[in-house]
């Protein structure tokens, strides 16, 4: 190993822990600055202890204590012992009086690993304001990645709060009511807050829905699910809707929503929903021409036969190897 040392690129630590590893004494500026070289190098535990070492002395001075409390608390949060952290850097902070940015990022984050989520968005909102980069939007955002956590960590009424919060700050956030209807147990509605985020994210909303309709489903609640479907003025829940018209048989109705449907030319999302109701009505016009315009807005679009798996550039009513009548499906790659 010594001989590839030569090619190793010095550090100003080479002296330092040639010293330290000798068991030579340092100073305490030493000894701290070499626990935060190995920190940084990813040796947390290692870093740990030789700041921990630190701490039996007694003549330090008050500014000392408080540089060692801060490297304490960055090992203790790289090691994820969160409470640690927060002590270690709630201390360093009231010295430095919330000054050292490094100590008030790194509490944010023990704040927020933890589930300290009430003290993580005041703090946050702090940080914010004596970096002059507030302003509500940033805020409201931040009140949705608290959210989130809280609903991964099964806390919905605290998660609630947040998302309310968020919508005082900014209206209509579409992630906002998205994370709404994930903790919302009234089918209805979730319906209603779907309908809210549908424009912005509609390939996320068209599985949520087919999720949805399996638990109105299961709730005896499909006319309910259909109903509001139809009384939607959405573009999308008006294309969702058109297989239920026909297995209900209306296939007039369905024509006509084809047809009103026809006019959002450049939406990828809408074609694609509109291509089977196309199919299964036999408009082999309308197919070829949703075809073409789904093509335009796809790098590669490929339809599979389900029975022998042959692929073609267009769509089929019946597939030319095995016969098989509207076995192809769609194969995208957006």
């Amino acid at each position: 190993m010594r001989i590839f040392s030569f090619f190793r690129k010095k550090t100003p630590f080479d002296r330092i822990i040639k010293y330290f590893e000798k068991g030579k004494e340092l100073k305490f500026e030493e000894y701290l600055k070499l626990g935060d070289y190995y920190r940084e190098q990813g040796l947390y535990a290692k870093a740990l202890r030789i700041h921990r070492s630190l701490e039996v002395k007694k003549d330090l001075a008050s500014y000392q204590k408080a540089k060692l409390e801060k490297s304490l608390g960055l090992d203790y949060l790289k090691l994820f012992q969160y409470k640690e952290a927060v002590k270690y850097l709630l201390k360093a902070d009231s010295f430095f009086k919330g000054e050292d940015e490094e100590i008030r990022e790194g509490l944010l984050k023990a704040y927020e690993f933890s589930g300290e989520w009430d003290l993580a968005v005041e703090l946050k909102r702090e940080i914010l304001i004596s970096n002059k980069e507030y302003t509500e939007e940033k805020m409201a955002f931040y009140y949705l990645l608290a959210a989130e956590d809280l609903i991964k960590r099964g806390n919905k009424k605290k998660a609630k709060e947040f998302i309310r919060e968020s919508l005082k700050l900014k209206e209509n956030i579409s992630e906002a009511f998205y994370f709404l209807a994930e903790i919302e147990d009234d089918l209805l509605k979730k319906l209603e807050y779907y309908e809210k985020i549908v424009d912005r994210f509609p390939f996320i909303t068209y599985r949520k829905l087919l999720s949805l309709k399996k638990e109105f489903f299961e709730e005896g609640k499909m006319e309910d699910f259909f109903d509001f479907l139809s009384k939607s003025e959405n573009i999308y829940f008006r294309a969702f809707m058109l297989p239920f018209l026909i297995q209900k048989g209306e296939y007039e109705k369905t024509k006509n929503i084809l047809g009103s449907l026809k006019e959002e030319k450049d939406d990828i999302f809408i074609n694609l929903m509109l291509l089977f109701p196309s199919v299964e009505l036999g408009l082999e016009g309308e197919v070829k021409d949703i075809t073409v315009k789904i093509e335009k807005n796809l790098r590669e679009l490929n339809f599979i036969c389900t029975l022998c798996k042959k692929e073609y550039l267009e769509y089929r009513f019946r597939c030319e190897n095995c016969g098989g009548i509207k076995t192809l499906v769609l194969k995208i790659k957006i």
